[in-house]
Parts: structure tokens; sequence; C-alpha cells
């Protein structure tokens, strides 16, 4: 299975991040890209917050705005990081890294 790398790709003062953390890298083992996307958005749910920038009460990740993140696929040589395990077929994240520079408001 594919491993893809989502990195920022609007400025941290770019008004779309709303209230978002920024990540600077993150690994994801995913069948697509689309897939990818989706797995790695498990990372901002945090279902005690409230959302943030619209009435709609339903949860959208900055990792689903392709103007805010950016995904390739990454090469799969040998990093030295542990690999977890999934299911045939089932996406999970292998490493994410905040960014240390976070959006000014």
């Amino acid at each position: 299975m594919p491993i893809w790398r989502l990195e920022p790709k609007a400025a941290p003062d770019d008004p779309r991040w709303l209230d978002h953390e920024i990540w600077e890298e993150v690994l994801v083992k995913a069948p697509t890209s689309g897939m990818a996307r989706l797995a790695a958005s498990r990372l901002e749910f945090d279902p005690s917050r409230p959302p943030t920038g619209n009435e709609n009460p339903s949860f959208h990740s900055a990792f689903a705005d392709e103007k805010l993140y950016a995904v390739s696929l990454h090469d799969e040589g040998d990093d030295g990081e542990p690999r977890p395990a999934a299911a045939p077929g089932e996406a999970c994240v292998l490493r994410a890294v905040q960014a240390t520079r976070q959006r000014s408001d």
C-alpha cells in the first residue's frame, strides 16, 4: 500500500486555516490520496471542541482542503521509522509532526 505525505501548502497566515492546527508533515499509509486525507483528519477531530468559523455543526478537517495541504507519494525507503500494523486496505497515520510556527492571529 502506498505511503502519502501531506504538507502545508498555504502560508501560516492564510485565513482558511481558521482555528486549525498546522501540521508540518503527516505520513499516511492508504490506498489512495483521498483516503490519506481522511485518515489524517482523525488527528484534528476532537468531539469536545465546538466547530470554528462556520455555523454548520459538522466537522471539517483542514486536511480535506486542497488549498491548505498538498498530498504526494512518499519515497518508501527505510527511514528508520517503525510502521504500525494496519488491517489490509485500512489507512493509518504513520507519522505526524506539528509545525513549530503556528499561524499568527
